[in-house]
């Protein structure tokens, strides 16, 4: 079986971070041969590709909708390749990729839709289209799959749920001498969309106005990190709030902390959320989008509306006046829970999903 997955870019994020787990995890299949092909540029999670026996091709190319050449030479090298799949993700991959693949004709074209797309009506309509060429849409979640279909893009027939994967590795904390102070965590890009300053104010609040200490650590990196570290320092909390930033593994540090935050107005299917839950930590959790469906039925989270600041400090507030026992056995549910989004997990799911395509194709 030979497969191509496409991206726009290669470098860091959570599109790459599933990719490069899966690739993982199909290493243990001989009969798949993998490619990785990026529109754009390459970089960290390329490098690594590359390190762990992965083909990639980094085409750098301008990925921007439409580059009508680069559809032409992706149709091109894909005659001369004669893959039985290809499966693109992201709209400037499903854009070029599928269009590509169609005129190619190449036996199984899927598209993945990575998160709620923002399309004006002219788009939806433009992707209705680029969708047709697929035989099927994979969607992060129910909540993707519920909104593409709403949004008139597909229908929901032709749209498989398979939730990303994700990955812990094991963290030494033998070094500790203490148990370090109550600890939140957010691993997220510094965006806007991801409400980060809403928590800054709730942990200001409660600081301030009741007898708590909490710690507040901040994975990741993004547009909005100037303007965040100046609002901690308005809001005086300097000590208890730290910007980590960009952390190849996050593992230590998820299993240094209590209770994960995801208070984002718009998520699709958190990666990061599956890796808190896989370290035993309950979480505070959107009821935007599809961080629910995470959790499931292990009742390990405190769900907020994010458009209401009052929720999120309120939530904070439960986990810090709640018994150990009873926030550890939150926890052991998360850990339990997160058991189906483990890589092997994903492969089969990708895998069945293939071979019956390729079969019905034939």
């Amino acid at each position: 079986m030979k497969v191509i997955k496409i991206l726009t870019e290669l470098d860091f994020g959570g599109v790459e971070k599933v990719t490069q787990l899966a690739a993982l995890g199909m290493r243990a299949y001989p009969e798949v041969e993998l490619q990785i092909w990026t529109l754009g540029n390459g970089g960290k999670v390329a490098e690594e590709l590359r390190e762990m026996g992965i083909q990639v091709k980094v085409w750098d190319r301008n990925p921007r909708i439409p580059n009508w050449k680069l559809i032409l030479d992706l149709k091109k090298a894909l005659k001369s390749f004669k893959p039985d799949i290809i499966h693109t993700a992201g709209a400037e991959a499903n854009f070029h990729g599928l269009l590509a693949a169609r005129l190619a004709k190449v036996p199984v074209r899927i598209g993945e839709e990575i998160g709620f797309p923002n399309h004006h009506k002219a788009w939806e309509w433009i992707f209705k289209g680029v969708y047709g060429t697929a035989h099927k849409v994979i969607a992060i979640s129910e909540a993707v799959k519920a909104y593409i279909v709403i949004k008139g893009e597909i229908s929901a027939e032709k749209v498989a749920v398979i939730y990303n994967p994700a990955q812990l590795e094991k963290s030494d904390l033998n070094g500790m001498d203490q148990k370090p102070p109550f600890t939140f965590i957010m691993v997220t890009r510094l965006t806007a969309i991801k409400n980060i300053a809403a928590v800054l104010k709730s942990l200001a609040n409660i600081i301030h106005g009741a007898p708590f200490d909490p710690k507040l650590l901040i994975i990741g990196d993004g547009e909005e990190r100037d303007s965040l570290e100046e609002l901690v320092r308005k809001l005086e909390i300097e000590e208890i709030v730290t910007f980590l930033g960009f952390q190849a593994d996050v593992s230590p540090f998820l299993f240094q902390s209590d209770v994960f935050l995801i208070p984002s107005y718009s998520e699709g299917s958190s990666v990061a959320l599956a890796e808190a839950m896989m370290a035993g930590l309950p979480s505070v959790i959107t009821k935007v989008g599809g961080a629910s469906e995470i959790i499931g039925e292990s009742n390990s989270a405190k769900i907020i509306d994010p458009h209401t600041p009052q929720s999120i400090e309120n939530a904070m507030l439960q986990f810090l006046q709640m018994p150990e026992k009873e926030r550890l056995e939150m926890g052991k549910s998360a850990q339990k829970e997160a058991q189906k989004y483990t890589v092997e997990n994903h492969v089969k799911n990708l895998l069945s999903l293939y071979n019956s395509l390729l079969e019905s194709n034939r």
